[in-house]
């Protein structure tokens, strides 16, 4: 067996391209598994880190008219489920949707999350800096919310 291994190495110095492809071929292999196994650990095989994640659930409807299979629930269901239910001790609702974030430099389009006041409190996360948001953060306009000093949400963003 060991002297598999010198003929092996002996052919690998003797053509040098062959090696090189081979060794580059190995490392990304490596590289590419490594990066995609890391991900997947961390996204896929670890629970989020959250208090009570057990006792979290998602609503959603579906509409059987509508092409998406899932949609998110109708302001009026919501306020509907909140009122009737029994069997949630609290509600949160959220939604995705798109912005553009503007200030110095060129606009950006990105993705945000539009939360109820209560939405980190039924996570039980608290934040890193500053507060969660109050209730009063749920009213519209360009004084609520982040609104009231742009200039700190832009810096935290653009870093």
């Amino acid at each position: 067996m060991f002297q598999d291994f010198r003929y092996a190495f002996r052919m690998l110095l003797k053509s040098k391209g062959y090696t090189a492809v081979a060794v580059l071929a190995l490392a990304l292999g490596i590289g590419a598994n490594t990066a995609i196994f890391s991900v997947a650990d961390a996204f896929l095989l670890k629970p989020v880190a959250l208090p009570n994640l057990e006792n979290l659930v998602v609503l959603m409807e579906r509409a059987p008219h509508q092409t998406a299979e899932w949609t998110a629930v109708s302001p009026a269901n919501y306020l509907d489920w909140k009122r009737q239910s029994r069997s949630f001790a609290v509600f949160s609702p959220y939604t995705w949707d798109e912005a553009n974030l503007t200030g110095t430099g060129e606009p950006e389009r990105i993705t945000i999350a539009r939360a109820a006041a209560n939405f980190f409190d039924v996570l039980g996360a608290k934040p890193m800096l500053g507060r969660a948001f109050l209730p009063e953060d749920e009213r519209s306009g360009p004084e609520s919310g982040c609104g009231a000093q742009p200039r700190s949400l832009e810096a935290s963003l653009r870093g």
